[in-house]
């Protein structure tokens, strides 16, 4: 996920130009601020795509770190069946 996000943010840098010039006659003098202003906002929607892509990356990585965590206390637990568990607030005398 983050190298596809990088990619695009890369490819993003490239549309960062300036959209230039339709032409020099009267429609594409009329057309030519349309389109920068259209090239703007595109450029805009993308870059608020990506850091919404950003959140999802960490959501998910969030995620994947907490099945990881709770994988492995489940594995503890599971190991662990069985065994006389002394409370960690008790001590010693107070168990019999």
């Amino acid at each position: 996920m983050r190298k596809d996000l990088a990619q695009l943010q890369y490819s993003l840098t490239t549309l960062g130009v300036q959209a230039g010039t339709v032409g020099g006659w009267d429609v594409a003098q009329q057309l030519g601020p349309k389109v920068d202003t259209a090239h703007k906002n595109m450029i805009a929607g993308i870059k608020s795509y990506c850091r919404a892509y950003e959140q999802a990356i960490a959501r998910v990585e969030l995620c994947a770190r907490n099945y990881g965590k709770a994988e492995h206390a489940a594995t503890e637990a599971a190991r662990n069946a069985g065994r006389p568990v002394t409370p960690s607030n008790v001590s010693p005398w107070q168990n019999y």
